[in-house]
């Protein structure tokens, strides 16, 4: 047992244990809700420090220790759902300067590399594992950085997500084709 700095050792010191369970219940309304909660715990062996002055303190166990409380929550609803409206349209702000921002800096990438991609064998070329890819060449010969493409198609799926986000259409249909690839991926397993 070592004199740390402002901690004084104390070998009787046991580990201590607990026992705990917290509950709570929400009513929500029109124009109003309600929320209450409750806790207990049970402490066997609590460790408290004891203050040596003028800066120490010491750790002690308590034999026992008991602590328990209620929480109870009144709001207005109306104003509940004006500041989460406030905090979507506030996001909704965020996300389409994001996407300004992120479509600006794929022009500059995308110049290059559509320049690439239009010398690809295949025009569909995903740029993984076609032959002829002009992508893929230019990245192996070092004249295309692969952090560059790598970050260039992270741009394209970020600003692929954020309109996806921003359009009902969209959702729906990227919805729909993850339904799909996933009734594709069921079947295929099973056979």
């Amino acid at each position: 047992y070592l004199d740390q700095g402002g901690i004084l050792p104390n070998p009787d010191l046991q580990s201590e244990h607990a026992w705990s369970v917290d509950a709570g219940v929400r009513w929500r309304g029109r124009s109003l809700t309600i929320a209450i909660g409750g806790f207990l715990s049970r402490y066997r062996d609590l460790i408290s420090y004891e203050l040596f002055p003028p800066v120490r303190v010491k750790p002690f166990n308590v034999s026992a220790a008991r602590i328990a409380g209620l929480e109870d929550a009144l709001a207005d609803s109306a104003s509940a759902a004006a500041a989460a409206r406030q905090r979507r349209e506030e996001a909704d702000a965020r996300a389409s300067a994001l996407v300004k921002e992120l479509s600006a800096g794929r022009a500059a990438s995308e110049a290059r590399i559509s320049e690439l991609e239009s010398e690809c064998r295949f025009s569909d070329c995903s740029h993984e594992h076609e032959p002829g890819c002009a992508v893929r060449a230019a990245i192996a010969d070092g004249t295309l950085p692969a952090e560059r493409f790598a970050s260039y198609r992270k741009l394209l799926r970020e600003v692929r997500a954020l309109e996806i986000r921003k359009d009902a259409r969209l959702k729906s249909e990227s919805r729909k084709e993850m339904r799909r690839r996933a009734r594709r991926m069921r079947k295929s397993s099973y056979r």
